[in-house]
């Protein structure tokens, strides 16, 4: 009986951690979704995004899509290692259009921090391949180096809610996201 009860407590821990959301898709992608977990409704409608390029290339996605993807892309790979780290993947191709979208969510901390990166490269704006950012990356001074590192840390430490922002903008452009 203890046993029981044992299993039974563990899986209602499990289903609190873990959050109800998942078991119901209605839930996760109802009106009020967003509200409840942004996180687990982001990574999800960020799932959909996925699934609809690997359907029709990344031309094929709508505005709103195509501004989940820059951004989200953008805040994990600056989160994980820098702006260095992002500069260096092909994610960064978008990354006007990321500082663009990051301003359309109303994340506006984190746009002018990620605009004043951006113009590290010149022209407002890093160059549109991996391998010719790579290459300034490698001929960039230790002062530009620092003021990027510098521009990392205040990215990380941005006081905007990312998550719960992105979650608003994509409640708000729902259906764009929900399409076959």
């Amino acid at each position: 009986m203890g046993y029981i009860i044992t299993v039974i407590i563990v899986l209602l821990i499990a289903a609190w951690l873990f959050g109800w959301a998942f078991l119901s898709k209605k839930r996760l992608f109802g009106p009020q979704g967003h509200k409840r977990h942004p996180d687990i409704y982001v990574m999800a409608m960020h799932g959909r995004v996925k699934k609809h390029i690997k359907k029709g290339g990344f031309d094929s996605l709508t505005q709103a899509e195509k501004v989940c993807w820059n951004v989200l892309w953008l805040w994990r790979l600056v989160q994980i290692g820098g702006f260095e780290n992002y500069y260096g993947e092909s994610f960064a191709d978008y990354a006007p259009a990321a500082a663009d979208g990051l301003e359309e969510i109303g994340a506006k901390r984190f746009a002018d921090i990620v605009r004043r990166a951006n113009k590290m490269f010149g022209n407002d704006r890093p160059p549109k391949t991996k391998e010719l950012r790579k290459q300034q990356l490698e001929q960039m001074t230790e002062d530009d180096r620092e003021f990027l590192y510098q521009l990392d840390e205040e990215f990380i430490n941005c006081v905007d809610d990312f998550q719960v922002l992105l979650a608003e903008y994509i409640a708000a452009h729902r259906q764009e996201f929900l399409r076959a």
